[in-house]
């Protein structure tokens, strides 16, 4: 993990200028990610690493989690994390296309500001629903109502059903990890 955030300090700092929209980590073993509870353990161990080799010293995941105003920071940079696993079935969100790898993707803020407009500080409801749109014609639908909440930690991590309780991943014990 001290390698993965040396890499992932380079692509923070190359991000704005050569316009790259993301880092993903691939964890490699279905074990990873074969249940979502396997998903929220191993999510939980990754940013926790990430933040505690954090080159400007934030740390994150020490700083409330059920606060409106976290979001998780590397290298300055505040990031969307988004998880696909092998535990997703192909009709979910976040499945994996058939991959036995664990996706983090991290999509640094910066490159949703296109899409933001003018004195608005995420995405509007028509952009939202465009996307649920899209993932609904590919049989993905999800619940927006958790891209509603106040938590961006709520989003990391998709529930198996678009109903289900919130995974709080931050929670999950990080022995024998």
């Amino acid at each position: 993990m001290r390698r993965v955030a040396g890499h992932m300090a380079h692509f923070i700092n190359l991000s704005r200028a050569m316009k790259i929209d993301g880092y993903v980590i691939d964890l490699p073993d279905r074990e990873y990610g074969d249940s979502v509870e396997a998903l929220a353990r191993s999510t939980h161990a990754v940013l926790r690493c990430l933040s505690d080799f954090d080159p400007m010293g934030e740390g994150c995941m020490d700083k409330a989690i059920e606060d409106p105003a976290w979001c998780f920071t590397f290298g300055g940079e505040r990031i969307f994390v988004n998880t696909f696993a092998p535990c997703y079935p192909e009709s979910h969100a976040r499945y994996g296309f058939g991959s036995q790898s664990t996706i983090i993707a991290m999509q640094p803020r910066h490159t949703f500001a296109p899409m933001v407009r003018p004195g608005d500080s995420s995405l509007g409801p028509a952009i939202r629903q465009r996307i649920r749109t899209i993932f609904n014609e590919h049989g993905r639908s999800y619940a927006g109502n958790l891209s509603m909440v106040p938590y961006e930690a709520y989003r990391c991590i998709r529930p198996m059903q678009p109903d289900g309780p919130v995974v709080r991943w931050w929670e999950t014990p990080l022995d024998g990890i």
